[in-house]
């Protein structure tokens, strides 16, 4: 007796016996048969505006932080002292004409007066950069011993002369405290904040120094030549 065989293959009989839904094996239904399954779209734009908006806010939060920090690494306080062997008159008398100070001050290389109360200043000590500002005078006190002014251009801020007699010379030598409060606004000296901040210290040191031992000459001299 010769058998004959199905066109069909297994799984197509079994599919054309029990239906559409496929083979059925214990119950369930082979997972090749089954019927795909609608799959809820993906919201990616809620969660990437998300993490958009995190990382907006944090580098809003995070540039002014910056910015202070940068700020402060260009201020700077400086305080010198100079003991001097000559009465405080005729010291005073020195600091207050700011005029003269190309003469005698060999870091101040001009010294223009450019109003009443104002003069502008070019100054240079041994690193190779020019510092121009304009010193307008905020206080003239010759009682008190007080010079100050408000310093705008490349630096902003303040610089003040207390001119005092120096104890225990008698009254006849004189300490005079100098003190500045001031911002670096030269872009150039700005971008170097960090690195050349030991630098631009140092180079305001050897400008005090030398400016000391220059009034110092110049008070030994004859009162005429001062």
């Amino acid at each position: 007796m010769r058998v004959l065989r199905s066109p069909l293959s297994t799984r197509e009989y079994a599919r054309a016996v029990h239906g559409p839904r496929g083979i059925r094996t214990h119950g369930r239904v082979d997972a090749r048969d089954r019927a795909p399954r609608a799959v809820p779209p993906i919201q990616t734009g809620s969660m990437d505006r998300s993490r958009l908006d995190h990382h907006s806010r944090r580098d809003h939060h995070s540039r002014p932080y910056l910015r202070n920090r940068l700020d402060r690494w260009n201020r700077y306080r400086f305080r010198s002292v100079w003991d001097l062997d000559a009465p405080p008159a005729r010291v005073y008398a020195v600091l207050e004409r700011t005029g003269d100070y190309p003469r005698w001050w060999p870091q101040v290389r001009e010294a223009e007066r450019t109003g009443e109360r104002s003069g502008d200043l070019l100054i240079r000590s041994l690193l190779p950069y020019k510092i121009r500002m304009t010193a307008t005078e905020l206080l003239r006190d010759p009682g008190r011993g007080l010079l100050e002014a408000a310093l705008h251009g490349d630096v902003e801020g303040w610089a003040r002369w207390t001119v005092r007699a120096r104890r225990g010379a008698g009254g006849r030598g004189t300490r005079a405290l100098y003190e500045q409060e001031v911002e670096v606004r030269s872009p150039l000296l700005r971008r170097l904040a960090v690195p050349a901040r030991p630098a631009f210290r140092l180079n305001h040191a050897l400008m005090m120094r030398a400016g000391r031992h220059a009034l110092a000459a110049r008070l030994a001299a004859s009162p005429e030549a001062v």
